[in-house]
């Protein structure tokens, strides 16, 4: 099937109200496309389904999954090069901040502040909505979002009894090959100029240090082993952060459910401890964030059907122990589209050692990062 043919049946599916998702996987050169038969929503039970799964950043609500038995799947090979790709190569558009937005976020950073210093909160993560208008198409945006972020987890989500998502996020929630898995610590952020080699600061540290011992601690209990990479700078588009991999071993009779509620909300995107900083979010984020944060990805996907299962892999005996390779990814650099409205969703992480200017011209620096896309 050529790339354009699977474009059209998602303008199709979105057309007559029936649920789909296109994603691409980073590095990767394969658009898969999921197209549920049914408008019904679904949720997992206990994430033993197979199929794609789409979650919200309140772990109290359900997770809609996609289920493989109840819809088609396409996978189109494709190459940025091709002509289809030619107008969607454009630069970064850059946007002036009024001083109300201004003036909103630090009032907001600084509660947080005074709150970290005066209880147990460590660290919280507030973010923002901001809407634009604009007249791309969802396919539109997507195409963009596959040229310019093709390092990252790129997707176009849609139910229509749920709305229409789109986004490029560089972060792994966690990736599972038979008993063999790997996530990551990613935290802190800076503008990209031209190179890794990058000054960072001891609150961008400490953040970074505060969610690698949280992932840790929250899968210690599930695996036989755990490996801890050094904290490196990792570029995501315009802007860089500070990333450590983490990977290992589960043990045999690991429970998906259980990792992922010891996971999800990871302080990258919630705060620590957990309970506090959700609680903050909540009460003081001036929207609700829905998906954001959340994360989503593909579920107990069948071995033989996985591109990157090469052979060696096949054989690997953890491979065999298991049904499936899994692959979630936390939901950032991500907008929700609205008829002609697009809302774009950014935030940071907040210390004690935050200065609340600087975490509002990070916030910014991530809105231009995506801004480009509509």
């Amino acid at each position: 099937m050529p790339l354009e043919d699977l474009f059209f049946k998602a303008e199709e599916h979105h057309k007559t109200q029936r649920p789909f998702v296109l994603y691409r996987k980073p590095h990767d050169d394969t658009v898969i496309g999921v197209f549920q038969k049914s408008a019904e929503v679904l949720y997992t039970k206990d994430f033993t389904e197979t199929g794609f799964v789409f979650s919200p950043f309140d772990d109290i609500k359900k997770t809609i999954v996609f289920e493989q038995s109840s819809s088609e799947t396409n996978e189109v090979t494709f190459n940025l090069e091709d002509a289809i790709f030619k107008e969607y190569v454009n630069g970064v558009v850059l946007i002036e901040p009024s001083s109300e937005s201004i003036d909103e976020h630090v009032g907001l950073v600084n509660k947080g502040i005074e709150t970290i210093k005066t209880t147990d909160l460590e660290k919280v993560v507030l973010s923002r909505e901001f809407d634009f208008d604009t007249d791309a198409s969802a396919i539109d945006i997507f195409k963009r979002l596959l040229v310019k972020y093709p390092t990252a987890f790129t997707y176009l989500w849609y139910h229509p009894k749920v709305g229409l998502w789109l986004g490029a996020t560089p972060e792994t929630l966690l990736s599972i090959a038979g008993l063999r898995f790997k996530t990551m610590s990613l935290a802190g952020t800076q503008p990209y100029r031209e190179t890794l080699d990058v000054n960072w600061g001891a609150k961008e540290q400490q953040e970074q240090h505060i969610v690698t011992e949280s992932i840790i601690k929250a899968l210690e209990e599930e695996a036989r082993q755990l490996l801890v990479s050094k904290a490196e700078t990792s570029r995501a588009g315009a802007i860089v952060h500070l990333k450590s991999e983490i990977s290992g071993d589960f043990k045999a009779d690991f429970n998906l459910k259980t990792v992922l509620k010891k996971l999800h909300p990871t302080p990258a995107v919630c705060g620590f401890p957990r309970d506090l900083a959700k609680s903050f979010i909540l009460e003081n984020e001036m929207y609700t964030r829905d998906y954001y944060t959340g994360f989503l990805g593909e579920l107990n996907k069948p071995i033989d059907s996985t591109r990157s299962a090469t052979k060696r892999n096949l054989e690997h005996s953890a491979y065999r122990r298991q049904r499936g390779i899994t692959n979630l990814y936390v939901n950032l650099r991500c907008m929700k589209l609205v008829d002609s409205t697009a809302y774009l969703f950014v935030g940071g992480g907040i210390t004690a050692d935050s200065d609340a200017g600087d975490e509002f011209w990070e916030i910014h620096n991530k809105l231009n990062t995506i801004l480009s896309v509509l």
